[in-house]
């Protein structure tokens, strides 16, 4: 999964540069269900990233302030994201949000 998913990131031109850093952006058009493990394990793999969602995405309640850490921004396109209630402030600040941010 490491190797396949850096060359789609890369091969794909879905990467912005935030001070010369080269952060790699996650599009999600369907159903994503991420734990703090998921997210973990993509930092571990690509660094920190951008999520750009159309569809429904949701957050595990395992979630906390250091994995969201990881997370460069959230782009809302369209959809839901549903996200922990003690963490919504967090999400709000790291969202751009053109559809649904909801807390549970």
């Amino acid at each position: 999964m490491n190797e396949a998913l850096k060359h789609y990131c890369e091969d794909n031109g879905q990467s912005y540069h935030d001070g010369g850093v080269k952060i790699q952006k996650i599009n999600n058009d369907g159903f994503v269900l991420l734990s703090k493990k998921d997210i973990l394990g993509l930092h571990s793999e690509i660094g920190d990233f951008i999520i750009e969602t159309s569809g429904r995405l949701v957050f595990e309640k395992d979630v906390d302030r250091k994995a969201l850490d990881y997370i460069h921004s959230i782009i809302i396109n369209g959809g839901t994201v549903e996200v922990p209630r003690e963490l919504y402030p967090l999400f709000l600040l790291k969202s751009e949000n053109h559809g649904k941010l909801e807390k549970y």
